[in-house]
């Protein structure tokens, strides 16, 4: 199993196994990606190294170096045909006025892959969702079923661990609350590793880069004027909130996600920069 835990959780029981899984002195059965203090996901090892803890490598394990690029193409590959349809609707929208949807429905493609959804209340553990490679089975909290978007994120989360990192020597993945801050702004370096990689097939997946571009183009017109397409800044010193939101409010409600989800889509794909 492989588990994201806040470094705050059973602070000493954790680092104490820590140390004792990669001096070698215990077996390695969880491997563990650290959520620290300073709000980095990092790999044990990194974690460890940080704090001046010596590391055996041979017993670490090491993730894929996988571009954005291809995990985006990747994702894809699993609602090409939706984003065609999509694509063709919008395209008849001065003919029928109709703004078109589009939905990924990541419960029926975690069933085409042949994985089983189940719910349990995991409140106690801190985690969202966990998936299980080798017994092909999700475990979604119970207690968070009733937040839609949030789980439509997390299912797809744990889709892309099982698309992306099927052949690593891993069992299972577990997603708490803490990583979701990284969402898909993770810049690639290796301590933020499969779960950057599971972030960033979620975000791929349930908002394509096709169906943003459009839906941008369409609500950007509907704001500033027809064949006006515009970045728009965010930040204590510029006033386009509120213009982000007439564009992004509709835009989210067309995908089904969330506007924070939305949001950094949208920082990732350049037509929004937040300026500090």
């Amino acid at each position: 199993s492989c588990y994201v835990v806040p470094r705050s959780v059973e602070v000493f029981a954790v680092q104490e196994m820590e140390r004792e899984t990669l001096r070698g002195t215990r077996s390695m059965t969880t491997p563990f990606i650290v959520y620290d203090e300073c709000g980095i996901t990092c790999s044990l090892a990194d974690a460890l190294k940080f704090h001046g803890i010596s590391v055996r490598h041979d017993l670490c394990l090491h993730a894929p170096r996988l571009t954005n690029d291809y995990i985006e193409r990747k994702a894809l590959e699993l609602v090409r045909d939706k984003v065609d349809e999509f694509v063709r609707q919008i395209k008849l929208y001065p003919t029928t006025g109709q703004v078109p949807s589009f939905d990924a429905n990541p419960d029926l493609l975690l069933k085409n892959a042949g994985y089983t959804l189940e719910e349990e209340d995991m409140s106690s553990t801190g985690q969202l969702a966990v998936i299980d490679l080798r017994k092909r089975r999700i475990t979604i909290d119970a207690s968070q079923s009733h937040k839609t978007q949030r789980m439509r994120y997390s299912k797809s989360h744990e889709l892309g661990h099982g698309t992306l990192h099927s052949n690593l020597n891993v069992t299972a993945f577990g997603e708490s609350e803490s990583t979701l801050c990284s969402s898909t702004l993770a810049d690639g370096r290796e301590q933020w590793w499969l779960e950057h990689h599971a972030n960033h097939f979620a975000a791929c997946l349930l908002m394509p880069s096709d169906v943003v571009g459009y839906l941008y183009s369409f609500y950007c017109q509907m704001v500033f004027g027809r064949n006006v397409i515009r970045k728009i800044c965010l930040g204590p010193q510029h006033c386009q909130q509120q213009d982000f939101y007439r564009i992004a409010r509709p835009m989210a409600e067309k995908m089904n996600v969330s506007v924070e989800a939305l949001k950094w889509r949208l920082v990732n794909m350049k037509f929004v920069e937040i300026i500090s």
